[in-house]
């Protein structure tokens, strides 16, 4: 994984700083399923327990340990 890891945080870094410059529900489900297909885990809708932003920075923090 080493190898494709750079490559991933690259393309996950553009989409966590399109994802902040576009609040649109699309865009923010999307990166979710983008951020399960990477990992391999299946993070669930936090919407309601978490604020909208929170939310995609713990991904964002989630993906960068996964992938150091």
């Amino acid at each position: 994984m080493a190898t494709k890891s750079v490559e991933q945080l690259i393309v996950w870094q553009k989409g966590y700083e399109y994802v902040l410059n576009d609040t649109n529900y699309m865009n923010y489900t999307d990166y979710i399923s983008y951020f399960n297909y990477f990992s391999g885990f299946n993070y669930i809708d936090y919407m309601d327990d978490m604020d909208y932003m929170d939310y995609i920075d713990y991904i964002h923090y989630m993906m960068t340990t996964l992938l150091k």
